[in-house]
C-alpha cells in the first residue's frame, strides 16, 4: 500500500515542511508534518543519530550498537534502518536510526508511524519522543522486544519517573504492517495500535519540544542476541504523520469480531474528510485476506448520504481480515481503514455415548466439528460431568479426542470409561486454532452407568 498517497494529505492542503509547533497553533485538526520516505532522506529535517547528537548510546546502557549512518536506506517507498551484526569502533553491532535532533521539535500533537518491525532475541525497535529539558519528558508511542514480537509496549516518563506503562497483544508476522500512534495532549496522551485506542493516560504534562526518534537498539532491554538471532534485520517505515490532534478516520470499518459458523455478519463504517466533515456518494471496495498479506476485492459500495457504507459478510466459516479502501477517483489517491479481523466459532455437537454403559468398560464417544478442521491433530475436549446425590453435576476432568475428515465436517471421537455408577453427562469444547475461535457444544449427553 506504500506507494498510495493519502486521502489526508491532499485535502489538509499543508506544507510538510518540518516545523516546531505550540499549543497557540492549534486549531480544527490539520497536518502539521508529513514524510513518505520516497527518498533520498530529508537531511534537513533528519539527522541519523541519537537526539542528543550521539552515535552510541554509552556503556551505561547496556546497548551494544553503534548507529551508523549507512544502515539508514530510502528505497521503493520505505526506509529500512538495518541491524547488522559487523563490529565498529568498539562495538559488535551496527544499527539505523533517525531523530529530528537539533532541526525542530513538537510541543503537543498526534504522531503516527506505519511500519515492519524486525524480530529476534536482543533486537529492540523504538518509535518515541524524548525532551531535552530538566523534566526528562519521554513519550515511548512503540517499543518492542524482539523474542517477543506480538508484545507492544507503550510507556511515559516524567520527572526522572515512569508515569505510565502498558503492553497491548497485537496479531503479526514478519510481513504485517501495523501503524503506531500517540495523541499527546496537555492532559491526556493516548496510544493507538492501527486506529484503536489501546492505552489511556490522564495526566498535565508540559509543552517541553520533544525530539522524534525512530531506531533499532541491540541489547539493552531486550538483552544480548542470542545465537538463534538472524542478522541482519530491517526495521522498515512506510511514512511519519504529525497532526496538531487526531483526525477522524479518515476512514473507519467495525471493530474486530467473533461470529458463529453459518452466521453473517457486517463490516462498515465512515468516510471522514480531513476536517471531519462525513463524505456522501463516495466509492468503497472491499478486500479480504486469509493470511494478513495477500488481499482480494470482494465487494464495491458507495457511502450514504452520512458518509456510512456497510458490507455483507457472507458465512464467514475462519479467520479473514478485511480492509476498506477509498479510491479518490485522481489514480494515486486511495485510503485504507485499519485491518478488521472475523473470527468464526466453528459448529461442535453434542458427544454421541450409548445410554446404558458398564462401569469401566471402554466405549467409543464421537460427534462432529464444522467446518473441517485439521485431521488427527485438532483437540476436541470431552468433559465428563456426574451426579451428585445433592443433585448438582460434579466435572470429573476431560479426555482429548482424535479427528477425521469427511468431505464437509470433522468427526472428533474417543474411546473412554466412566469408573462408577450412576447419572453421567458428557459436553465437547473445541479449543481456539489458528482459524477459529473457541466453542462449546450447545448441549450435553446423558449416560447412565451400571
Amino acid at each position: 500500500m506504500k506507494a498510495l498517497s493519502r486521502l489526508m494529505i491532499l485535502m489538509a492542503a499543508v506544507a510538510v515542511a518540518l516545523c516546531s509547533v505550540t499549543p497557540a497553533a492549534f486549531g480544527a485538526s490539520r497536518l502539521i508534518y508529513s514524510d513518505e520516505f520516497n527518498g533520498p532522506l530529508d537531511t534537513m529535517a533528519w539527522t541519523t543519530a541519537l537526539p542528543w547528537g550521539s552515535h552510541h548510546p554509552g556503556v551505561e546502557s547496556g546497548e551494544l550498537q553503534e548507529y551508523d549512518p549507512a544502515n539508514t536506506i530510502l528505497a521503493n517507498g520505505i526506509m529500512k534502518l538495518v541491524s547488522n551484526n559487523n563490529a565498529q569502533n568498539g562495538y559488535a553491532y551496527t544499527s539505523g536510526i533517525v531523530s529530528s535532533f537539533p532541526r525542530d521539535k513538537f510541543s503537543y500533537g498526534y504522531f503516527e508511524l506505519r511500519a515492519k518491525l524486525p524480530e529476534g532475541r536482543g533486537i529492540w525497535p523504538s518509535f518515541w519522543l524524548v525532551a531535552d529539558s530538566p523534566t526528562e519528558l519521554e513519550i515511548d508511542i512503540m517499543e518492542v522486544l524482539g523474542d517477543h514480537p506480538n508484545r507492544i509496549w507503550q510507556v511515559a516518563h516524567l520527572n526522572h519517573s515512569q508515569t505510565f506503562y502498558h503492553f497491548e497483544n497485537i496479531e503479526n508476522s514478519p510481513t504485517d504492517f501495523h501503524t503506531y500512534g500517540a495523541d499527546w495532549q496537555p492532559t491526556y496522551t493516548k496510544w493507538y495500535i492501527d486506529g484503536v485506542l489501546t492505552g489511556t493516560h490522564n495526566a498535565t504534562t508540559p509543552p517541553d519540544p520533544v525530539t522524534i526518534c525512530i531506531n533499532t537498539a541491540i541489547g539493552g532491554w531486550a538483552g544480548p542476541p542470542s545465537p538463534a538471532t538472524v542478522f541482519p534485520v530491517s526495521f522498515d517505515i512506510d511514512y511519519l504523520r504529525v497532526y496538531d490532534k487526531k483526525p477522524k478516520g479518515p476512514l473507519t470499518i467495525s471493530p474486530n469480531k467473533t461470529v458463529n459458523y453459518g452466521a453473517s455478519t457486517k463490516a462498515g463504517g465512515v468516510l471522514y474528510s480531513s476536517t471531519g466533515t462525513a463524505m456522501p456518494g463516495q466509492p468503497i471496495a472491499l478486500f479480504k485476506s486469509y493470511n494478513g498479506s495477500t488481499w482480494t476485492k470482494s465487494a464495491d459500495a458507495t457511502t450514504s448520504a452520512s458518509g456510512t457504507y456497510s458490507f455483507a459478510l457472507i458465512k464467514p466459516s475462519r479467520k479473514t481480515y478485511y480492509q476498506t479502501r477509498f479510491d479518490g477517483g485522481l489514480g494515486s489517491l486511495q485510503e485504507f481503514s485499519r485491518r478488521m479481523t472475523v473470527r468464526a466459532r466453528p459448529y461442535v455437537s453434542a458427544p454421541k455415548a450409548p445410554k446404558t454403559m458398564r462401569r469401566s468398560r471402554y466405549y467409543t464417544v464421537y460427534g462432529h466439528l464444522k467446518p473441517r478442521h485439521k485431521s488427527g491433530t485438532y483437540p476436541v475436549r470431552i468433559y465428563r460431568y456426574k451426579k451428585t446425590k445433592s443433585g448438582k453435576w460434579k466435572r470429573y476432568g476431560y479426555v482429548k479426542a482424535r479427528a477425521r475428515n469427511y468431505r464437509s465436517y470433522t468427526k472428533y471421537y474417543k474411546k473412554l470409561k466412566l469408573t462408577s455408577k450412576g447419572r453421567w453427562r458428557l459436553r465437547a469444547y473445541a479449543p481456539a486454532d489458528s482459524r477459529h475461535a473457541t466453542r462449546w457444544s450447545s448441549k450435553y449427553d446423558y449416560v447412565t452407568v451400571k
